[in-house]
């Protein structure tokens, strides 16, 4: 059995309303339960699959021809089984992305775009459910400077996760702006709801939204970085590079790369 709350956001009238339509016409009990069955076999393959990937020595990479692009799209991921272990992984997870790729002062934008010039927008992000999660990083950047791009990223992560290289200012910037933007970004009745909602799916305890800032003042650098070497390894990545097929030739510098082919009519 699984027990779910509904969440309604608003003022107290809209709440009596709904309370009143949920208890006399959707005929809802006071307390009601349903039984999930899960596909364990499924869930099974899944986790095998994403422990392999961990195994990883070097990023597996594709390269999807775009004929006559001027510029080239990257993408880096990978997935992850949802930690339920280290103390608020969730927030480190969103600290981790927020300084790697939240906004102009993170380490992507100052270094490709502010320092090179390579790029308008970069981005990185980490999300997780109940039991798998995903991490991202994007951007973007002219033909002949794709190999360019692609080395400033792996450097970045190199400095992160290999030297452990993370000054204190910058370390206190990210968790400051964080601290600010995330409850800003679920100040909509809409986020709001749907962020209670992701709370209780993922067992993580409704007050921890109240005490976010707190939270993350808690934080060490130590337990920062070892997540960030967790969801931004650079020889755990998928990457994805799609543009011209001048391209192909500065990837073979990175490593194996695989062409993928058709992919035209899928789209």
């Amino acid at each position: 059995s699984v027990e779910k709350n509904i969440y309604v956001v608003g003022n107290l009238e809209a709440y009596q309303t709904i309370s009143s339509i949920i208890k006399n016409e959707c005929k809802f009990p006071s307390s009601a339960a349903y039984s999930r069955v899960d596909d364990e076999n499924s869930i099974a393959r899944l986790q095998q699959k994403i422990t392999q990937a961990k195994k990883q020595t070097r990023p597996k990479i594709y390269f999807a021809p775009l004929k006559q692009s001027n510029q080239a799209q990257i993408r880096l991921g990978s997935t992850h089984l949802t930690d339920n272990t280290t103390p608020h992984a969730h927030e480190l997870s969103l600290l981790a992305s927020g300084i790697l790729g939240g906004g102009f002062t993170s380490k992507l934008i100052q270094e490709l775009r502010v320092k090179r010039g390579l790029t308008y927008s970069a981005g990185a992000a980490a999300r997780f459910e109940k039991l798998f999660g995903r991490s991202l990083m994007v951007t973007s950047t002219k033909t002949a400077t794709t190999l360019e791009a692609l080395t400033v990223i792996k450097d970045i992560l190199f400095s992160l996760n290999n030297e452990r290289k993370l000054e204190e200012k910058e370390f206190q910037k990210g968790k400051d702006k964080l601290s600010g933007s995330y409850l800003f970004s679920i100040e909509g009745s809409t986020e709001l709801a749907m962020t209670l909602m992701s709370y209780e799916h993922k067992n993580l305890g409704v007050d921890n939204l109240s005490r976010f800032p707190a939270i993350l003042q808690s934080l060490d650098a130590s337990s920062l970085l070892n997540k960030m070497q967790e969801l931004f390894s650079w020889e755990k990545q998928t990457i994805l590079i799609m543009g011209d097929n001048a391209i192909l030739e500065q990837l073979e510098n990175l490593g194996n790369v695989e062409l993928i082919k058709d992919y035209e009519k899928f789209l």
